[in-house]
């Protein structure tokens, strides 16, 4: 796991953005298991949780959100040669256990708290099964034990042969998880 420090204005999130496939990179390739990737496959391999939860928050329950980021998950992974896909993949019910939110399975996203819509936008992440993983600010709106749990959830998935990189001023999610970060500095 990476940490991607640095100041605001710095490109911080408009790289996680490229890294995505969300924005086209002007230049350069992208490469995935040693094969070069297009940006439009780039957006079904890499994960990303946006810094607020309610932009990625679409269905009627959290069991759906669950649900709907593994179909499509799925659909995207029919043609994979990754070896490390079974390993990474997740069912619902673990995730909802994981980011506890198991109690919450029925209830309506925009119902819940900040911190339970950002574990759940993290949990959908993972539902992904993603190649990498790329969270910006991942911590907004959590308490100690839910940071940690975060933390853990993301050493575990890192582990599994995801690369996970964390957007984020947050130390002690920096020193829990991380193995080193990488500082952008600020653009003349």
């Amino acid at each position: 796991m990476t940490a991607l420090i640095g100041d605001n204005g710095a490109g911080k999130t408009t790289l996680a953005r490229l890294l995505t496939g969300l924005n086209r990179a002007e230049q350069g390739r992208f490469f995935l298991h040693g094969q070069e990737i297009s940006s439009e496959r780039l957006l079904r391999r890499v994960g990303l949780v946006l810094q607020n939860a309610d932009h990625q928050l679409h269905m009627k329950t959290v069991t759906q959100e669950l649900e709907i980021s593994r179909r499509l998950a799925e659909g995207s992974r029919a043609a994979s040669s990754d070896p490390n896909d079974g390993e990474r993949t997740f069912s619902v019910r673990e995730l909802l256990e994981e980011f506890g939110l198991a109690g919450l399975a029925q209830r309506h996203p925009q119902s819940l708290s900040g911190g339970e819509k950002q574990r759940l936008v993290i949990a959908c992440a993972f539902a992904k099964n993603p190649d990498v993983l790329i969270l910006d600010e991942p911590t907004s709106g959590l308490d100690g034990g839910n940071m940690r749990r975060v933390a853990r959830a993301l050493t575990r998935l890192a582990e599994r042969g995801a690369c996970v990189i964390v957007i984020t001023h947050d130390l002690e999610l920096m020193k829990l998880s991380c193995s080193r970060a990488l500082r952008l500095p600020l653009r003349s």
